[in-house]
């Protein structure tokens, strides 16, 4: 780990301007600009309170934990993403030999993975996930656990602090399988699946057709298509066939993780961490994608009762 030195481009220089009115030249006081040295791109403007981290400190940072930690080996896989302009960063770690066993018997990588922006997108942030190899997915962790160090660009921010909780809290991941042992065994029809995909991207409109259908969920048509009390196709309401997140979740769920993990939570899990992982996305900012899909699902495992109550 001490040798890795390539950064992916993220280690561009970063130099702090005075912005200056258009018309007078006059200084804008208090605020200041961050720019790319090497394109000269603007990266942020930001206040006299901001204090800056650049995304190669931020990796640097990251393989610095590694180190500490007692993880460090030369199996880990380092993956670094910018998006176009440089104004965001994606670190990832995965450790093949630090694994979690999940409740089918796969091997799930322990994996850090850390963010930084200039735009004030993103906030600093050291977290934690995993790897299940089998199918490749990225699992997500409960907020508490996965996200160890979140500090937005100011004076809270305390690099070597961050470093000092993540050494600390790694015992924990350890323990994750316990909590999906407990999802494998809770039950879940086709219908809770679906009113779980509808709360995960937070979707109204789906939310009121599934209502519309609650006693008959278990009727099946056409391709175990579920049916309504009035024999109308659930997917052919314009609310569900045209959201392709909804679509994508149903159709893993259905063609797929129902029937390889069983008709259970973890099964509905790792249908969500599917749609995180696999982007069908032409954009070149993928790892923004997946990021902000992978906070998704932690807002959503973080109500305890997420697929409990369903």
């Amino acid at each position: 780990m001490e040798n890795y030195t390539d950064y992916n481009g993220a280690d561009f220089g970063v130099e702090y301007s005075n912005l200056r009115l258009d018309n007078t030249g006059a200084i804008v006081p208090n605020k200041y600009a961050s720019v790319r040295q090497d394109t000269g791109t603007i990266l942020g403007i930001h206040s006299n309170s901001y204090k800056p981290l650049t995304h190669k400190q931020m990796i640097d940072t990251q393989r610095n934990v590694i180190n500490r930690s007692g993880l460090a080996d030369n199996s880990i896989k380092e993956s670094i993403s910018l998006d176009r302009t440089g104004k965001k960063c994606y670190v990832r770690h995965e450790l093949p030999n630090h694994t979690i066993i999940s409740p089918t018997g796969d091997t799930a990588n322990l994996t850090l993975l850390s963010t930084n922006s200039f735009n004030g997108i993103w906030a600093y942030i050291i977290g934690a996930g995993a790897n299940l190899g089998a199918c490749q997915n990225n699992l997500v962790f409960l907020n508490d656990v996965a996200t160890l160090y979140k500090a937005r660009h100011n004076k809270h921010l305390n690099v070597d602090h961050a470093s000092d909780v993540i050494t600390k809290s790694l015992p924990i991941f350890m323990e994750q399988s316990e909590l999906w042992h407990q999802w494998s065994d809770e039950k879940c029809n086709d219908y809770k699946a679906l009113n779980i995909f509808a709360n995960l991207l937070e979707n109204g409109s789906i939310r009121n057709v599934l209502a519309e259908h609650m006693g008959h969920s278990e009727n099946s048509g056409r391709n175990g298509v579920i049916l309504d009390v009035n024999g109308e196709y659930l997917f052919d309401r314009d609310e569900v066939r045209k959201s392709r997140n909804f679509m994508y979740l149903w159709n893993k769920w259905d063609s797929h993780y129902r029937n390889a993990l069983g008709a259970n939570l973890w099964g509905v899990y790792n249908a969500m961490t599917d749609w995180a992982t696999h982007i069908q996305s032409k954009s070149v900012n993928v790892a923004g994608i997946q990021r902000t899909r992978e906070t998704k699902i932690q807002k959503l495992l973080d109500q305890r009762t997420w697929g409990f109550a369903a």
